[in-house]
């Protein structure tokens, strides 16, 4: 299938380059304006001409990232920011996890396809670097820093501003253009879109694969994957290798012709139709036509980096994303709840490399992780082994008896040792600045071999919780399904938290069962984009009973094992865990009319800091 080609040049002035729509809708430019929303529809992706776009000015810019690409790592890193999520400077290689690795299902839909239409299955993070380059005005208060930072230039490059601005803002009054006559195609006001755009964080994001080191068929550069932003616009690559997926789960190859440009449809494009418009799948990978163009460009003496002309068009990070117009009445607007672009980014980002990050971390030696335990400490800061931490069930007295007496299909596996996961417990929050619990607001515990920690760890868990005054652990669980996964193995035996609330982002491997108040066990099932939260007990004198949970290997974990085995997946069951704390100093007891609650003596006044040292002293 040929993607069909809009050409702008009839709405963009020759004299000042601007581009205009009549002030009337001509019925000629009404279809054309349907045009552009139906391609968007069907396909999530659209070919444009614009004249404003050349192919000497793209030349040009990507002549200067193939040599930034062709510098040595060690000095590509010099840019890097992991402080920032990688949102401004270098990306290495080896770092962006693939979409379809970080969200359940979207594997499995695939693997569902005609198998002639089926992605290259990615085994871990691309291998692709990328430098990201804001483009446009920024907002003069904005609560999302991070994404509206100053520029990093690398040095040695002295055309590299005036180069990445020409060419970024180009690109980017051709998306303005796009946005323009895809509202009007959707049925909405014409700046519907444009609208949103402004001072988003827009970034030219030039991506650079070496192919010199990894140009053997079936390498995956950018696994099979969506884009989180609203449109992404790219120039033709001198190199093939790119595929998208059509509404209707069609795999194509994308030829752009010469002169043109080729826009893909985002997650934010889709949050504001309902779904009207998904966001576009693809990925880049080497097949014979790029092997065959390796082999040209090496006998013609031409880099060897595959670099694509990118630029992320962004909704501004503190515009709320909703669906608009007759899309809030879509049945499917549930789905795409208002939400801050910014907040909805980071969140997304945040959890994409910690993620990835926490695998990375549960999979070295075991002695390299005991470095950073602290037995001192009761395990409150750094690495909590495996088989230290003793289910609450063998230590509080009738929790097993109680357990046994529920009808048989309702009851936990009872544990018979120490739990198996592995913990790592990361503080969240200012300390106070006097405390009796020295060990619950310890500073923190940083591993060597990973200068993205203190920010990936931060970033997610003041995601997870505001900032207050408490001794917040941010406390990623792995277990290892690798050496522990047979069915009826027990991870986290039968038990209830000592915090005050726990809060976990769902995760890749089923196991986890609640135990509601009446008895009854319950398999979780976490939708994607939800939370889960344990309750409180003490506060409320048992009026809200702490949960009691196990995580186990059963029949669908196995599943799930074996199918991220089949695909190279790691196969430690990561959770993104936080507990929040009462205050360490402050005194726990029932509070208002649970004073007053016949129970209320079984919940007697105790320092917070008192109480949850008890957590892995039990």
């Amino acid at each position: 299938m040929d993607i069909p080609v809009i050409d702008l040049t009839p709405y963009v002035d020759a004299t000042s380059g601007e581009f205009c729509l009549d002030g009337v809708l001509s019925p000629e430019l009404g279809k054309v304006c349907l045009e552009v929303s139906r391609i968007l529809r069907e396909t999530g992706a659209l070919l444009v001409r614009d004249p404003r776009c050349s192919a000497e000015d793209d030349d040009r810019f990507i002549s200067m990232m193939e040599k930034y690409f062709e510098m040595p790592d060690e000095f590509k890193l010099l840019q890097a920011r992991p402080d920032m999520h990688y949102q401004n400077g270098a990306t290495p290689g080896g770092l962006e996890v693939p979409r379809s690795l970080a969200v359940k299902d979207m594997l499995e839909k695939a693997k569902a396809l005609p198998k002639e239409h089926q992605p290259l299955i990615p085994t871990g993070a691309d291998l692709k670097w990328r430098y990201m380059w804001r483009i446009g005005p920024r907002p003069s208060t904005t609560r999302f820093k991070d994404l509206n930072s100053e520029h990093i230039i690398p040095e040695g490059f002295p055309e590299w501003e005036e180069t990445m601005d020409s060419w970024g803002y180009k690109l980017m009054s051709a998306v303005e253009a796009v946005a323009e006559m895809a509202a009007i195609g959707f049925g909405l006001p014409k700046d519907a879109f444009t609208g949103l755009l402004k001072n988003g964080p827009h970034l030219l994001s030039p991506t650079g694969g070496d192919l010199g080191s990894h140009g053997k068929e079936g390498t995956i550069f950018a696994g099979y994957h969506y884009d989180l932003n609203f449109l992404t616009i790219h120039y033709r690559s001198k190199f093939p290798g790119l595929y998208i997926w059509l509404r209707n789960g069609k795999k194509v190859e994308v030829k752009v012709p010469e002169g043109c440009l080729l826009i893909q449809s985002g997650k934010q494009l889709e949050w504001v139709t309902a779904g009207d418009c998904m966001a576009g799948l693809h990925e880049v990978i080497v097949t014979k036509k790029t092997v065959d163009a390796i082999k040209s460009a090496s006998e013609a003496n031409r880099s060897l980096w595959r670099v694509s002309s990118t630029l992320f068009s962004a909704v501004a990070s503190d515009a709320i994303m909703k669906p608009l117009g007759h899309h809030a009445q879509s049945p499917l607007a549930d789905n795409y709840p208002p939400v801050y672009a910014g907040e909805y980014f980071q969140k997304e980002l945040a959890r994409r490399y910690a993620w990835s990050m926490m695998e990375k971390y549960f999979e070295m030696p075991d002695e390299l992780k005991l470095l950073q335990a602290r037995p001192d400490m009761n395990y409150q800061n750094g690495a909590t082994p495996g088989g230290i931490q003793v289910p609450r069930c063998l230590v509080v007295e009738d929790m097993i008896k109680k357990a046994r007496a529920l009808p048989k299909e309702h009851q936990p596996i009872i544990p018979t040792r120490a739990d198996l996961k592995w913990r790592y417990m990361w503080r969240i929050g200012p300390r106070p600045s006097t405390t009796r619990s020295q060990n619950m607001n310890s500073e923190h515990i940083i591993p060597e071999g990973f200068p993205e920690w203190e920010q990936t760890m931060n970033s997610w868990g003041y995601k997870l919780m505001a900032a207050v005054e408490g001794p917040h652990l941010l406390a990623p669980t792995g277990g290892d399904l690798g050496t522990h996964g047979k069915e009826g193995s027990v991870f986290a035996g039968y038990h209830y938290d000592l915090n005050f609330l726990t809060i976990h982002y769902r995760n890749k491997f089923p196991g986890l069962n609640i135990w509601l108040r009446i008895g009854k066990k319950l398999e979780v099932n976490v939708p994607e984009g939800c939370l889960l939260i344990h309750a409180l007990e003490w506060v409320t004198a048992g009026d809200c009973m702490a949960g009691l949970h196990e995580v186990v290997v059963t029949e669908k974990t196995i599943e799930a094992i074996k199918a991220a085995s089949e695909e190279n997946q790691s196969l430690w069951r990561v959770s993104s865990t936080l507990f929040s704390d009462v205050a360490s100093d402050t005194v726990m007891k029932p509070l208002g009319h649970f004073a007053q609650s016949s129970l209320a003596n079984r919940c007697p006044p105790v320092y917070g800091g008192e109480y949850s040292s008890r957590r892995n002293l039990l």
